[in-house]
């Protein structure tokens, strides 16, 4: 009888590549953060994002300043066996949806010399902040546009939480 191989590209190629302990792994970190993001209050209570670690079983939680909550999260990821790392970062999800909307609504003022948003993305594990997305209405053939340091200037006027404008098209819709 020949044995089957999986199809190239497919999921099950995939997953016969993963070391089934860090399947296992990735799986309760997953269900961990399912958990997490179920508690009531959670984001009232300053949780951001979680950024897993499956080889490791760890877990890094970014956080907009302590919490009581912090207590109870770090029993549950012990109880898992996950190594959990809490960061505190600057802004909360509140500031930063507040900040996108100041943003938005400000579009189209002379200000942003033509810049047109495109997408707004907020803190993740690279960035404390939020990161403007857009193109000018007349593209520079500048390998560095000479109007990104206006513009950033400008944004972060509207909103301080802005802690970088890159030049690029939004998301493609589904």
């Amino acid at each position: 009888m020949s044995q089957q191989h999986p199809v190239p590209g497919s999921t099950d190629e995939y997953l016969a590549s993963v070391d089934p302990v860090v399947l296992a792994a990735g799986m309760e970190l997953s269900s961990f953060t399912t958990w997490l993001v179920e508690l009531p209050g959670i984001h009232d209570a300053g949780y951001i994002c979680s950024v897993n670690d499956a080889e490791g079983k760890a877990t890094t939680l970014l956080w907009a300043g302590e919490s009581h909550v912090h207590d109870v999260v770090r029993a549950e990821a012990a109880r898992r066996g996950i190594a959990l790392t809490i960061r505190l970062v600057r802004y909360s999800n509140a500031q930063l949806r507040d900040a996108a909307d100041r943003l938005f609504a400000s579009a189209g003022r002379a200000e942003w010399s033509g810049f047109g948003i495109t997408l707004i993305s907020g803190t993740n594990a690279t960035r404390d902040g939020l990161l403007v997305t857009g193109e000018y209405d007349a593209p520079s053939n500048a390998a560095q546009d000479p109007r990104l340091p206006h513009t950033l200037a400008f944004a972060r006027t509207i909103a301080p939480e802005v802690v970088a404008i890159e030049i690029g098209p939004g998301p493609v819709p589904l």
